[in-house]
């Protein structure tokens, strides 16, 4: 999943260094990044089992 993250970041820095003009695109494919990213943090700390626990 880490690497789809990366992946659509990188695509936005691509987009944003080759076609300027499509700014909003490159905004919009970061934000669905960040939201993966919340997801899945939110998905692997409320199903962790020891996730209160300190090791």
């Amino acid at each position: 999943m880490e690497f789809l993250e990366l992946l659509l970041i990188f695509i936005a820095i691509v987009l944003m260094i080759v076609k300027p003009e499509k700014e909003k695109l490159a905004f919009s494919i970061l934000v669905i990044s960040w939201v993966i990213m919340v997801f899945d943090y939110l998905g692997r700390k409320s199903g962790a089992i020891l996730g209160l626990i300190n090791l």
